[in-house]
C-alpha cells in the first residue's frame, strides 16, 4: 500500500486487485459474511431447540447449503488477500486450498479441546461420548493427510517449475534460521502426528486426543508464522514480544465473547431431530 505507482512494475500490473479500496471492500464482505453465517445459524439452531419446528432445521440447512460455496471463496480469497499479499511478487493458485486444509484440521482440534474443557466443567456428560471423540479423530486424520498432501504438492510443483518469482517464497523460509521452523513444522504437523492419529485407542480417548490436538493447534501456529513474519523480515528469525501478546489479544477476545455467548442457551440441542441418531452412533 506505502509503494507509490511507477515505483514496482510487478505491483503496478495487479493495481487493479491490490489497492486500497477494492481490499476494503472484500474485507467487510468476507468478515460480514463469516459473522452473519454463524449468527443466523446459531440463531435457528436456539429457535428449535425452543419449540422443535422442522422450518428451522429446514433453515439451517438452506444456510449451510449456500454458506458452503461462499466459505470457499471468501477463506480462499481472504488467504490471498491477508497472507499472499504480504509478498506481492509470490503467487500460488493452491495457497488458497493449503490454508483451508490447516483451518479445518486445526479448527477441528481446537473443538475437542473446547469440548473436553467443557466436560471436565460438568457439561455435556453423556451427550458427547467416546464414539464422538472417534468421529473427531478421523476427521483430525484426515486432514492432517489432506495437509501434507497440498503441502508436498505445491511445493514440488513450484520448485520443478523452477520459476524465480515462485520458488523465492520456499527460498526465503528454507534458509538461514527459518529452515530449522520449516522442518518442525514438516515433522511436527506431520510425521509425528499422522502415526499417533492412526491408532483407534487414541482416538477414542478423550484426554490422549487432546494432546494431540493441542500439538495440532500448536503447529498450525507455526505455520501460520511461517507464512507471514519471513515475508516481514525474510533475513532469519526474530522473536519479538508482539508474536506473543498479538497472540494473546486474538485469543483472548475469541475467548471472551464464546464465554459471554455460551451461558445463554442450553449446550444440549433438546430438539434436534437428530439427536437420538447421535447418542446411538457406533463407528
Amino acid at each position: 500500500m506505502d509503494i507509490p505507482p511507477g515505483a514496482e512494475e510487478s505491483l503496478d500490473t495487479k493495481r487493479a486487485y491490490l489497492n486500497w479500496t477494492f481490499f476494503l471492500v472484500r474485507a467487510v464482505v468476507f468478515l460480514g459474511f463469516f459473522l452473519l453465517a454463524a449468527l443466523a445459524l446459531r440463531r435457528l439452531s436456539v429457535r428449535q431447540d425452543s419449540d422443535g419446528n422442522p422450518r428451522f432445521t429446514i433453515g439451517m440447512r438452506t444456510v449451510s447449503f449456500i454458506s458452503l460455496p461462499m466459505f470457499a471463496l471468501c477463506l480462499t480469497f481472504g488467504a490471498f488477500d491477508w497472507l499472499m499479499s504480504l509478498n506481492y511478487r509470490w503467487f500460488s493458485t493452491m495457497f488458497g486450498v493449503y490454508i483451508f486444509a490447516g483451518a479445518a484440521g486445526s479448527s477441528m482440534s481446537l473443538l475437542v479441546l473446547v469440548i473436553t474443557a467443557l466436560r471436565l466443567a460438568g457439561y455435556l456428560k453423556g451427550v458427547v461420548t467416546a464414539e464422538h471423540y472417534h468421529i473427531m479423530g478421523k476427521w483430525m486424520l484426515a486432514f492432517c493427510v489432506f495437509w501434507a498432501y497440498i503441502g508436498f504438492g505445491q511445493y514440488m510443483l513450484i520448485w520443478y517449475a523452477n520459476l524465480p518469482e515462485e520458488t523465492q517464497f520456499f527460498i526465503t523460509r528454507n534458509t538461514q534460521s527459518w529452515w530449522a521452523l520449516s522442518m518442525l513444522l514438516v515433522i511436527g504437523r506431520f510425521f509425528i502426528a499422522f502415526p499417533i492419529l492412526l491408532m483407534r485407542s487414541i482416538k477414542k480417548h478423550p484426554h490422549q486426543l487432546c494432546i494431540v490436538a493441542g500439538w495440532i493447534v500448536l503447529m498450525q501456529m507455526l505455520d501460520i508464522y511461517l507464512i507471514v513474519l519471513p515475508s516481514l523480515h525474510g533475513s532469519g528469525f526474530h522473536p519479538s514480544i508482539w508474536d506473543l501478546l498479538s497472540l494473546i489479544a486474538m485469543g483472548a477476545t475469541l475467548g471472551f465473547v464464546y464465554l459471554r455467548l455460551l451461558p445463554r442457551t442450553s449446550l444440549f440441542p433438546v430438539r434436534d431431530p437428530r439427536l437420538i441418531e447421535s447418542l446411538q452412533t457406533v463407528n
